[in-house]
């Protein structure tokens, strides 16, 4: 099973919201909301990261051809709230796979490692297709209040990243790692 896409939501752990980003920016969140999306989620990526943390809710979605041994690394972590798998049975007709608590089960191995772990021994057999099935899962924040050094150094690169996007102008990293330093000799 692979990482087919890891979709960042707009549920921020608390001290983060798309409304005070846009009041940073000193701008109407309605008028760009868009822009402002973007460049705060690649903002809160980018500190989640550096701090090795979580601090915003995801959907995960995962493709398989197959049901392997069970246990599949995610470079992730959270806590699983919700979780839906579909696969193509032997008519190729897609089905939707219930799956009791004690089947499914998501183990954070450390920080930003977690192990998906499947009960194999009672899953239906699958169409021959590489997209056989697939998993999304939603992953709520491990980490609920994000430090206030962390909200200002979202900020700060959020706001970069919005001035570039509206200029239409290719982000500097170095300038962003040049913002970053200073939470990395705050917070180590």
């Amino acid at each position: 099973m692979k990482i087919l896409s890891v979709i960042q939501g707009n549920t921020y752990a608390t001290g983060v919201s798309a409304a005070d980003f846009s009041e940073y920016l000193k701008m109407t969140y309605a008028n760009d909301t868009a822009t402002i999306d973007l460049s705060l989620n690649a903002a809160v990526q980018y500190v989640e990261g550096i701090l090795w943390m979580n601090f915003v809710n995801k959907s995960l979605k995962l493709i398989a051809d197959g049901w392997d041994d069970g246990e599949y690394e995610l470079p992730i972590n959270g806590t699983l709230s919700t979780t839906v798998i579909t696969y193509y049975d032997t008519n190729n007709t897609i089905q939707t796979l219930s799956v009791g608590a004690g089947e499914l089960w998501l183990e954070q191995v450390d920080e930003q490692n977690s192990i998906l772990h499947l009960d194999t021994a009672s899953l239906p057999e699958l169409y021959d297709r590489k997209d056989a099935i697939k998993v999304t899962m939603a992953l709520t924040a491990t980490d609920s209040t994000i430090p206030s050094i962390a909200i200002e150094l979202i900020y700060q690169i959020g706001a970069y990243f919005y001035d570039c996007r509206v200029n239409d102008k290719a982000a500097d990293m170095s300038i962003v790692e040049r913002l970053a330093s200073g939470l990395r000799m705050k917070v180590y």
